[in-house]
C-alpha cells in the first residue's frame, strides 16, 4: 500500500499537482483500487475521510482502468470490502470473454500435399517442422488465444462476482509470460484445488507421436472390442491409487499447505498415474512438448523389459498428431470425452513428459475428433536411434521414482500370486453400486485374483528411506525449479513452496519421524 501510495504521490507531483490533501486522498484511493483490483479485500476505518476516498476508488478506475466497479461487502470477510463490476460493464465483459477472437477452423492436408499416407515426409524432422509451423499460424489467427486471454489485464470471476489475484484464475498457463517452454504454472482449477500444469503460452496444438498408425485409436483399456466388463483391468490401477495416497507428501499436497495466507489444496490426478505406470485407463497421452512427441512416435515399447527401442523397420509409417486447444471449452466435459491435466505430479514422470490426458468413452475413435489432426512420416533408423540417444535411452521421459520401483515389486508379485487389498475391493464397490463386496470378490476370485484382508497397499520402509534420503540431498528444491505462480508477487509465493520443507508443521512429510526418548 505503502509503495502504490508514494508512487501516486511522485506522479502526482510530476504533472504538477501540488495541494496536499487532495494528492493524500487520491494517493489512498489509487493504492485501495489498485490492491483490490488484484483480488484483495480490504477494511475501510470507518471515518469520514474513507467515504471520500471510496468515491474517488471508483472514479479512479473509470476514468484511468476504463473499468466501471462498485465496492460490495466481501461474503467470507463481513468487515472487509471487494470490487466487482457494475452489472452493465459485468455483461460486456461476460460477452467479451466467452466470444471475441477468432478461433479459426485447422486446415486438413490437401491429398497433394505432403504428411498424408500416400505422400508421407520423409522423416519425423520434417513432420515436426511442417506441425510447428502450422500451429505459429494458426496461433496468430486465433485471436482469442493470443487477445482475448494471452493479453488479459486484470481477472474477474463472473461467477463469484469477484477480482481474482491473477494466479487464481482457470487460465493462467494461457497468459503471455516470459517463461521457457519447459515451466509449469501452479494452475486454479474449477473443483478449488490446484494442479501443477505445464506452461502453454504461444500453445495452439498438444501432440501425440505413434511409431504406427492405428484406426479406430483407442486408449488401453478398450483395445480388447469384445470386453465390456473391466473389473480386472481397473482393480490394478484402483490398487495403484491407495499405494500413492499412502505417500506423505501425497497426503500433504491433498490436505493443504498455507502459502502467504492462501491454502492451496493440489489435486492428484490418479487415473493419469495409474496410466503412466502401467496400467490399462480410459485415457490416451498428449503433451505440450513436441520432443516428447518425437520420441514416442520413433519407439516402441517392449513390455516384457519394460524399455523403449527405436524403431528400425521402415516399413511402416508414423504418425505425429496434434490436437488443437479450442478455447473457451478445450478443457469442459464434452459429451463423451474430456481433456484433462496431468502435468507435475509427486511422481516424476508425468511431469517430465509434459502430460494432458483425453478421457474417452468406449467406442469413441481418437481419429474422429474434430479436434485431432495428424501427419505421417517415413522412419529412418539413424534418426530414430539419434532421438533415442538424446532422450538417454528414454530416462529423460521415464526418470525412475519410488511409484515405479514399488509397482515393479508388486507386478512381479502377481505373476505368482495374484491379489488385491480388500481396501482396494471397497474403493471400487463406492464407484460400483450395482455391485457387493461379496460379488466382487466372487468376480476377483473367478478371475484368479486372491482378496487380502490382512494388508493396505503402502510403499515399503526402505522405499520411504530412499525418499526422506533424496529430500535430504535437495529433492524438494529440485522439484520446484520450474514451478511458477503468475503475477507480480509469483517468486514471493515460489520461495515460500521451496520453504515448507523447512515450518515445522509440514516436516512430517520431509522427514522421518523418530519419537523422543
Amino acid at each position: 500500500m505503502l509503495m502504490y501510495f508514494h508512487a501516486r504521490i511522485m506522479y502526482k507531483r510530476s504533472i504538477g499537482s501540488s495541494n496536499l490533501p487532495d494528492s493524500f486522498y487520491d494517493a489512498m484511493a489509487f493504492s485501495y483500487a489498485f490492491m483490490m483490483i488484484k483480488g484483495l479485500h480490504l477494511k475501510f476505518p470507518p471515518i469520514k475521510a474513507f467515504e471520500i476516498i471510496k468515491k474517488l476508488i471508483i472514479n479512479i478506475l473509470h476514468n484511468e482502468f476504463n473499468i466501471d466497479c462498485q465496492l460490495d461487502n466481501s461474503p467470507q470477510h463481513p468487515s472487509c470490502k471487494k470490487l466487482s463490476l457494475t452489472f452493465e460493464a459485468e455483461q460486456k465483459y461476460i460477452y467479451k470473454s466467452c466470444s471475441e477472437g477468432e478461433n479459426p477452423k485447422i486446415k486438413i492436408i490437401d491429398p497433394i500435399e505432403k504428411g498424408t499416407k500416400d505422400k508421407p515426409f520423409d522423416n519425423i524432422y520434417e513432420a515436426c517442422d511442417f506441425v510447428c509451423q502450422e500451429e505459429k499460424k494458426y496461433y496468430q489467427k486465433d485471436t482469442y488465444l493470443n487477445t482475448t486471454i494471452a493479453k488479459t489485464e486484470y481477472f474477474y470471476d463472473p461467477n463469484f462476482r469477484i477480482f481474482r489475484i491473477p494466479w487464481a484464475m482457470p487460465h493462467v498457463t494461457l497468459y503471455k509470460n516470459e517463461l521457457h517452454n519447459n515451466g509449469f504454472f501452479v494452475n486454479h482449477l474449477l473443483s478449488g484445488r490446484f494442479s501443477i500444469k505445464p506452461n502453454l503460452y504461444g500453445r495452439k496444438f498438444l501432440y501425440r507421436g505413434q511409431s504406427q498408425y492405428f484406426d479406430p485409436c483407442v486408449p488401453s483399456l478398450f483395445r480388447n472390442e469384445n470386453c465390456t466388463y473391466f473389473l480386472k483391468d481397473l482393480i490394478w490401477g484402483q490398487e495403484m491409487y491407495l499405494l500413492i495416497k499412502s505417500h506423505p507428501l501425497v497426503k500433504l499436497l491433498e490436505s493443504g499447505i498455507d502459502i502467504l495466507h492462501d491454502k492451496f489444496i493440489f489435486e492428484m490426478n490418479y487415473g493419469g498415474l495409474t496410466q503412466h505406470y502401467y496400467n490399462k485407463s480410459p485415457f490416451l497421452d498428449l503433451t505440450s512438448d513436441i520432443e516428447a512427441a518425437k520420441f514416442f512416435a520413433v519407439t516402441n515399447y517392449f513390455s516384457e523389459k519394460d524399455e523403449y527401442k527405436p524403431v528400425l523397420d521402415t516399413n511402416k509409417l508414423g504418425v505425429l498428431y496434434y490436437y488443437s486447444i479450442e478455447m473457451p471449452t478445450a478443457f469442459s466435459e464434452h459429451s463423451n470425452y474430456h481433456l484433462s491435466t496431468i502435468g507435475k505430479q509427486v511422481f516424476m514422470r508425468s511431469g517430465a513428459q509434459h502430460g494432458f490426458l483425453l478421457r474417452m468413452d468406449k467406442g469413441l475413435n481418437f481419429n474422429s475428433l474434430k479436434e485431432v489432426h495428424k501427419v505421417f512420416f517415413k522412419h529412418q533408423p539413424s534418426i530414430s536411434e539419434e532421438i533415442f540417444e538424446k532422450s538417454k535411452k528414454g530416462h529423460i521421459f521415464f526418470p525412475e521414482d519410488i511409484l515405479e520401483k514399488a509397482w515393479k515389486m508388486k507386478m512381479n508379485e502377481n505373476r505368482k500370486y495374484p491379489k488385491v487389498s480388500i481396501e482396494t475391493v471397497k474403493y471400487n464397490h463406492s464407484l460400483n453400486k450395482n455391485e457387493t463386496i461379496n460379488s466382487l470378490i466372487n468376480k476377483l476370485e473367478k478371475e484368479g485374483i486372491t482378496v487380502d484382508k490382512f494388508y493396505t497397499p503402502c510403499f515399503t520402509p526402505q522405499l520411504l528411506e530412499e525418499y526422506y534420503a533424496d529430500i535430504k540431498n535437495g529433492w524438494w528444491d529440485n522439484f520446484c525449479e520450474d514451478i511458477y505462480f503468475y503475477g507480480s508477487d509469483g517468486d514471493l509465493y515460489k520461495d515460500e513452496l521451496r520453504d515448507i520443507q523447512h515450518r515445522n508443521e509440514y516436516k512430517w512429510a520431509f522427514h522421518k519421524w523418530r519419537p523422543f526418548h
